[in-house]
């Protein structure tokens, strides 16, 4: 006899990343195809109960992420969730990561024609989907890729990839931090360590009601993107 694979308290290991209750009552799900400049295809579930201001995307580069756990709790507590599949759901075989940022831009546009907030919930490859997302979107003009890992010609330049006003001038507060830091030998943060950096701001979200996500990346988007 076969002994069966068992993840956890899964014990169909498919059923990992998908919700183990139903969401709220009144929960409506729109679905949307995300068609990309390069002629590719990707899909959405929105969930909602009308109302919001603020949804949270989530993304994977294979996964099905259509019916994702977070769902009934982030509904519930008053976000409407947006779960992106991109054009090569369970296929790795011919998976191309810089190609599947353009699945994420049509996501985060159609996000932010609904709502005033749009906030980046990346879990498991949906974390660095996502920072390699924001890499791209808030790479100085002209600096984005302009091929794939093969050599091939795929420049990401050409293309709409959002990120907020906000987070790009703290971007670019960050480069030139670093560019004073490394001519005049000084510390622009008056000496405090990225580390206790980090401490200060997770307080800081903490004081304010903002939501913070331990072992996911989790990034807000302002209200202008």
């Amino acid at each position: 006899m076969t002994k069966r694979a068992r993840i956890g308290r899964y014990a169909n290991p498919y059923l990992v990343a998908e919700w183990h209750r139903e969401p709220p009552a009144g929960t409506r799900c729109e679905p949307l195809r995300l068609e990309t400049p390069d002629r590719g295809v990707a899909h959405g579930w929105l969930y909602s109960r009308g109302g919001e201001d603020s949804v949270v995307c989530l993304m994977h580069p294979r996964a099905n992420f259509s019916r994702h756990y977070l769902v009934p709790g982030l509904v519930e507590a008053g976000f409407a969730v947006l779960c992106v599949n991109s054009r090569w759901l369970n296929n790795d075989a011919t998976l191309i990561h810089e190609q599947v940022l353009l699945d994420a831009a049509a996501g985060i546009a159609a996000a932010r024609a609904r709502y005033e907030r749009v906030v980046l919930c990346g879990n498991s490859g949906g974390g660095s989907l996502f920072t390699f997302y924001l890499s791209q979107a808030l790479a100085p003009a002209g600096a984005r890729l302009r091929e794939l890992a093969t050599g091939d010609p795929f420049d990401l330049n050409a293309f709409e990839l959002r990120a907020s006003p906000r987070e790009r001038a703290r971007r670019q507060r960050r480069r030139s931090d670093a560019r004073k830091k490394r001519e005049g030998g000084g510390s622009p943060t008056g000496g405090r360590s990225a580390s206790s950096r980090r401490s200060a701001s997770s307080r800081s979200a903490r004081a304010s009601g903002r939501v913070v996500v331990q072992n996911s990346t989790m990034i807000p988007f302002g209200s202008s993107v």
